[in-house]
């Protein structure tokens, strides 16, 4: 990793410090003196992944979902 004070590392980068992480013989502080990175950062980018990881698997089931919800509604409407 760069020494500088101000790191740019990719998306895979930032997964595989957040996967490391969660580890569960891994403490924030170790992944922070690993990666030279603050712990700040790391808790932040946790969030981050907490946050958003939910939408991959909603994105995968909408495609199924909504013909189902058309058809529920069509039946309701034709019982009205």
């Amino acid at each position: 990793m760069p020494a500088s004070s101000k790191q740019f590392l990719s998306q895979e980068q930032k997964l595989e410090i957040v996967l490391e992480s969660f580890q569960r013989d891994t403490i924030i502080e170790a992944a922070c003196r690993k990666f030279g990175l603050v712990r700040l950062v790391i808790c932040r980018w946790r969030d981050e992944f907490r946050d958003n990881a939910p939408q991959v698997f909603i994105d995968k089931d909408l495609p199924r979902i909504k013909p189902l919800v058309t058809v529920m509604t069509q039946e309701s409407l034709q019982k009205i």
